[in-house]
């Protein structure tokens, strides 16, 4: 199954192809897996800015006057701050007063009629519907950056574009389908977006003070995300992401964080696509189809989506149904080398019933079987193999098995990491043995080995044997 080291390596690509190149067919999204009802709820009204929102309407009550430039005087401000305890926010999701009142008009929950700040009664009832509300605001979170009032926060130019933008954002990522994304990244992918119909890249190429005035921009629009409960933001996950982050931008001080679609964010954004006409699957749809098309359909997905995917499928059908109908998967046409591996995962995590279907596939033989096999009886933490009596491999079971196991890791791009930590001789070994497997797929493995990081007489064999492969 695609690792989150892989898929984040799918996603770090930042020379990307020119955004404005209108595609013959719109991107296929990958699925995403959509939270229950109950629980998007509770997360709405845990809401910071959803609830200083409600706290700031229900201050306000039939209303207050306001200065002569509809602006809350002095004393009036400082009875919001301490009544929503706003003089205690500090960092990137601050919202203080001014910006809580700009949430507030764009939203449609107050205005001003007659030099007095009023609640807008027509949305009332949203206080009282957190999830709506949540979703009014997030919708209104493009029309705070309106710079006719000169706010100094919305001066930097990325925020005079901001509805552009968070749609660009919004869809990255979503396409990561809840996985982290660069903050580097996303700030590459603003930058080269055309603006309006312009036709050209307006700020691909900033560099200097310019690129942090924007990078800086940006994080302060994540920060307020965050604070409503679009996104989350944080650091990389591992060091390993650091470097890649890194090596992406050719800088050793590049901004180390990462961002993501929360459930709620998801959500949203889904809801959002669909509304538009885009197809944007979901997993939870997805649980009646067959494994084979299950499969097809998890090709981008991210490896939390895919569990959610198997997890859902296998509880819709029940443990035995489930593992009977995997085994029926491993061999039918169409099926990866990446494929069987999610397989063996239903297999398992189908216990004994997963036990007893791939003792059936392994007697079946082809690729199915030796894959099947190999899984039976591998080692596992805790407990024994799973075949029972112990059973050794056939040298055909154990060649393909091995062979179809560097297939799918060259899927994720990632075949290196089969021979990492290896002596040579073993790699050179490991590679003889999946070329005297006779397996389908085998040119395809010798040409990935033959590209991947690995030691240069290891990839030396492995263009021998395509050679000879013809």
């Amino acid at each position: 199954m695609t690792g989150a080291r892989n898929r984040f390596l799918d996603l770090g690509q930042i020379n990307a192809p020119a955004p404005w190149e209108v595609p013959d067919e719109p991107p296929r999204l990958p699925p995403v897996s959509i939270a229950p009802v109950a629980e998007l709820i509770a997360v709405a009204e845990a809401s910071p800015v959803c609830r200083r929102l409600i706290g700031l309407v229900e201050w306000v009550g039939t209303g207050v006057p306001l200065d002569p430039r509809g602006r809350l005087d002095a004393t009036r401000a400082r009875e919001v701050e301490q009544a929503l305890s706003l003089q205690d926010e500090a960092g990137p999701g601050a919202c203080g007063v001014d910006l809580l009142l700009r949430w507030a008009r764009a939203a449609g929950l107050l205005r001003t009629l007659k030099g007095r700040l009023v609640p807008v009664k027509g949305r009332a009832a949203l206080r009282h519907r957190p999830l709506e509300l949540w979703q009014h605001v997030l919708d209104s979170f493009a029309r705070i950056a309106d710079a006719r009032d000169g706010h100094p926060r919305f001066q930097p130019t990325l925020w005079w574009y901001w509805p552009t933008m968070q749609e660009l954002v919004e869809l990255t990522l979503y396409t990561a389908g809840g996985g982290p994304v660069p903050v580097e990244m996303l700030t590459e992918v603003t930058l080269e977006a055309p603006v309006g119909m312009l036709g050209f890249t307006p700020w691909a190429g900033l560099a200097g003070r310019d690129r942090e005035d924007w990078h800086a921009a940006l994080l302060d629009a994540l920060g307020l995300a965050e604070a409503l409960g679009a996104v989350r933001l944080g650091p990389a996950p591992d060091r390993e992401h650091e470097e890649k982050i890194r090596e992406l931008t050719g800088r050793r001080d590049a901004d180390l964080r990462v961002a993501a679609l929360t459930p709620l964010g998801l959500w949203a954004v889904n809801n959002r696509l669909v509304e538009q006409g885009v197809v944007a699957p979901v997993v939870e749809d997805m649980v009646r189809s067959s494994l084979a098309a299950l499969l097809r359909s998890l090709d981008d997905a991210s490896p939390e989506t895919i569990e959610a995917a198997l997890a859902g499928w296998i509880g819709h059908r029940g443990a035995a149904r489930a593992a009977r109908e995997a085994a029926k998967a491993l061999d039918e046409p169409g099926v990866t080398p990446g494929d069987r591996a999610i397989v063996l995962e239903v297999f398992a995590e189908t216990g004994e019933h997963g036990i007893e279907a791939a003792r059936d596939a392994r007697t079946r033989g082809g690729i199915g079987g030796a894959a099947a096999a190999a899984w039976l009886l591998r080692e596992r933490p805790g407990g024994p193999p799973a075949a029972g009596p112990t059973t050794e491999l056939t040298a055909a079971e154990a060649r393909l098995a091995a062979a179809d196991t560097f297939c799918a890791l060259a899927e994720t791009g990632a075949v290196e990491i089969a021979f990492e930590s290896l002596p040579l001789a073993d790699q050179l070994d490991l590679l003889g043995e999946s070329v005297r497997s006779g397996h389908p797929d085998l040119a395809w493995l010798l040409d990935a080995v033959a590209e991947a990081p690995v030691h240069r007489k290891l990839a030396k064999l492995a263009r021998k044997e395509r050679f000879r492969l013809g």
